[in-house]
């Protein structure tokens, strides 16, 4: 019973976000604030209570997102993506779980789930920017290069590029081989074959 009074608190607290949308959009910002003061809200919970029903009001497929998760786990979403929020709502995955998952989570489960999803974007992130950087870095040695060298002597120094490139294009090559070993070897032993999604994963990896 308590559990369904909390959904509940949700869904009224999503009601209400919406209703103070209307308001705020007829009426000038003081009067607005007048008018929550005579409604006896505090401003905080009426500004969260907004922001709930811009995240979670504008289709039925998201109230009904906002209904299953219950209040707390709706407001650690909140800072999450419209993409992202519609996508689950549609069925999809958030942070690599459905909205069935994160309904059975606990609030300090979701934000665990949520913040390594954000840790794990930033090292991404970092990564293509170290990327970027080195290559960015490259070109200009290259073009220092040009200015001072000689033909050969630039050519000499792109080929020992070339042979490092080549080592670690084999090392990368066998990493690869032994990964998707380990691959075949789990099928292997439970007695199936690879599933096909599996396996065209495999190919595109392969295919350069």
């Amino acid at each position: 019973r308590c559990r369904l009074l909390k959904q509940e608190i949700g869904m009224r607290m999503l009601e209400m976000g919406l209703l103070l949308l209307q308001v705020q959009a007829h009426e000038p910002e003081g009067d607005f604030y007048r008018a929550l003061d005579r409604a006896e809200l505090d401003h905080r919970f009426a500004r969260r209570a907004m922001q709930v029903a811009r995240k979670f009001g504008s289709s039925e497929h998201r109230k009904a997102l906002a209904n299953r998760l219950g209040t707390s786990k709706v407001l650690a979403l909140l800072a999450e993506d419209e993409a992202d929020i519609e996508a689950l709502a549609e069925g999809g995955m958030l942070a690599g779980h459905t909205a069935d998952e994160f309904a059975k989570m606990t609030k300090r489960e979701v934000i665990e789930a949520l913040r390594a999803e954000r840790d794990e974007r930033a090292e991404e992130k970092a990564a293509d920017e170290e990327i970027i950087r080195k290559k960015d870095e490259r070109i200009n040695k290259l073009s220092r290069r040009a200015t001072r060298t000689s033909r050969r002597e630039q050519v000499d120094e792109l080929l020992l590029d070339l042979n490092k490139f080549k080592a670690d294009a084999a090392a990368a090559l066998k990493s690869m081989g032994e990964t998707y070993g380990a691959i075949d070897t789990i099928y292997a032993d439970a007695g199936e074959t690879i599933e096909e999604d599996v396996q065209q994963n495999i190919e595109s990896a392969f295919a350069f």
